[in-house]
């Protein structure tokens, strides 16, 4: 059984259909975002991987990290707040009101 492999070097197994369905993102040439992963706790950057970059749902996300749906919305939550403070969108008014 092969298995996503997270950018903190953690791999979870996965069956062959779900590695199927979950493909990471790909971007153009130089256009790869940097996006300060590094600053997210370990789960966190899980959840942000699965959701945002192999596309799975929130369903989909609990059941391969083996946690609830809450807490996938309660790390992917703390995860963009911590994003967007360090990459400055609260500086420019772009983030909705708490």
């Amino acid at each position: 059984m092969k298995g996503l492999e997270f950018s903190g070097g953690r791999e979870i197994p996965l069956p062959p259909e779900a590695i199927e369905r979950l493909r990471p993102l790909s971007f153009p040439r130089g256009k790869h975002p940097h996006i300060p992963l590094e600053i997210l706790s370990e789960r966190e950057r899980e959840v942000v991987e699965l959701i945002f970059f192999y596309g799975a749902s929130e369903r989909e996300a609990a059941g391969i990290l083996g946690i609830s749906r809450s807490s996938v919305r309660s790390y992917r939550r703390e995860a963009l707040r911590k994003l967007r403070e360090r990459m400055g969108a609260s500086e420019t008014g772009n983030t909705r009101p708490p």
